[in-house]
């Protein structure tokens, strides 16, 4: 019996798998790293995407191993001069390194939707296989620069050839390790840093990375925390605990400086309680699952969407972002939390102010290392002088399985429930016909 139950879900596992190519959203470790040091993906990962304790300090020290982890390093990197010349300098080139090959990978889902709210019309079940099909790479040249892209092929049933990302990182270039580290290309602004896109388990991102406050409006003149931008980023570690970014954009997710347009900033300070901080962690898998780790995070963006066109007219809209978070860690339980205010002075080209108010709170229970439950609750809103313009709630249930460390399964739901909106002093009553937007069956593999 036991036989034939194996058999029976490595063929439904294979079903689903079928014609696995390779995924990405947004996607911040890759199995070049687990070639490079010949560990599994389980050493940074909680389950991929979602990293642990040392994975996030791998992460923020630019993808290099800390100095008493660099015998991890099993794939060696080809040497650009011998160490001597640094005793040369500044008659010597700074000695340097690149990857011994080309550090590629992929990443990939294939899912199937059930959409009850097409039952009036349509099909309420669609295959999406594959959704998306990425390259993604990094890699060091040596011990305190690095790089991270990724490049989309394939998006939502279409041919999608381009750059999504791609930067350059140079650590510890003033003062103590990871003081200061400049970032340069395309990349997501460091104020998501509490809860990067790459972070989450569910497929669908937290509000307040993802909401676009204009967006119910027009469509038109919004902006996302989580969009790739072109720049520049000063971030570090200060006494292990403390951690900011700072950096200056293009804005409107341009890679392509516009010169009559204003250029984005952002600024973020966080804190970590506790002895580990933000640059503590050890290879020692202990902290995998034995972390007690609180941190708490505020940020500001002030950016600007000019010349929007509108039926060939043009106007521009200034707008900030004012966003604090919480990250508990506690054993097998993690718990979650953002909260984001808006203002934009002219979104709709009507010179009038638009408020915005989004936040979430989620929990993650490890119920073993290959099966994790997820639960989200999250809350937008939008108004303008006394009439609301977007008013709901979000809840997001998500049940992931690791079939194998590179292999995950999982079932996701997404309720929306819109609540009655004021508009002059009037109440408009929500219509909530099927809360229940869609469930996703989801297969993705990383290798």
């Amino acid at each position: 019996m036991n036989r034939n139950l194996h058999f029976s879900t490595n063929t439904l596992l294979a079903l689903l798998i079928f014609e696995f190519f390779l995924y990405q959203t947004q996607i911040s470790a890759i199995p070049v790293f687990a070639r490079k040091y010949k560990t599994s993906c389980s050493t940074c990962h909680v389950a991929f995407t979602k990293r642990n304790a040392f994975g996030e300090s791998f992460r923020r020290n630019g993808y290099v191993m800390s100095m008493e982890d660099t015998r991890m390093v099993k794939e060696k990197p080809v040497k650009l001069g011998a160490e001597e010349w640094k005793e040369l300098w500044p008659d010597a080139i700074w000695p340097g390194s690149i990857p011994e090959s080309f550090p590629m990978a992929a990443y990939s889902i294939m899912r199937v939707s059930y959409n009850p709210s097409n039952a009036d019309g349509g099909n309420v079940f669609e295959f999406d296989m594959p959704l998306i099909f990425n390259f993604v790479f990094g890699g060091a040249f040596g011990k305190d620069v690095s790089f991270f892209g990724g490049w989309s092929t394939f998006a939502a049933g279409q041919n999608a050839a381009g750059l999504q990302r791609l930067f350059f990182q140079f650590n510890s270039i003033v003062g103590s390790q990871n003081f200061i580290n400049l970032r340069i290309g395309r990349f997501e602004p460091g104020i998501t840093d509490g809860y990067t896109s790459n972070q989450r388990l569910t497929l669908s991102y937290p509000i307040t990375t993802d909401y676009n406050a204009a967006s119910p409006v027009t469509g038109q003149g919004g902006w996302r925390p989580r969009d790739f931008q072109s720049g520049i980023e000063l971030n570090g570690i200060i006494k292990h605990n403390i951690y900011y970014a700072a950096g200056i954009v293009n804005g409107e997710s341009k890679t392509i400086g516009d010169p009559t347009d204003q250029k984005d900033v952002y600024v973020r300070l966080a804190y970590s309680f506790g002895k580990s901080g933000f640059d503590e962690q050890s290879i020692d898998t202990s902290y995998v699952y034995t972390n007690y780790t609180l941190m708490i995070g505020a940020y500001s963006y002030w950016g600007s969407r000019n010349k929007i066109p509108v039926k060939n007219i043009f106007y521009d809209n200034n707008f900030k972002r004012f966003g604090c978070d919480l990250t508990w860690h506690f054993n097998e339980f993690d718990f979650l939390s953002g909260l984001i205010y808006g203002s934009d002075d002219n979104p709709n080209n009507d010179f009038r102010l638009l408020n915005s108010l989004a936040y979430f709170v989620e929990g993650n229970y490890s119920f073993y290392p290959w099966l994790i439950g997820v639960i989200r609750i999250e809350h937008a809103n939008a108004w303008k002088d006394n009439e609301d313009i977007d008013k709901f709630f979000n809840i997001v249930p998500n049940l992931t399985i690791l079939y194998r460390a590179n292999i995950r399964i999982s079932l996701e739901g997404a309720i929306r429930i819109d609540e009655n909106r004021s508009v002059q002093g009037v109440s408009i009553p929500a219509e909530n016909e099927y809360p229940l937007q869609a469930v996703t069956l989801n297969a993705s593999i990383a290798f």
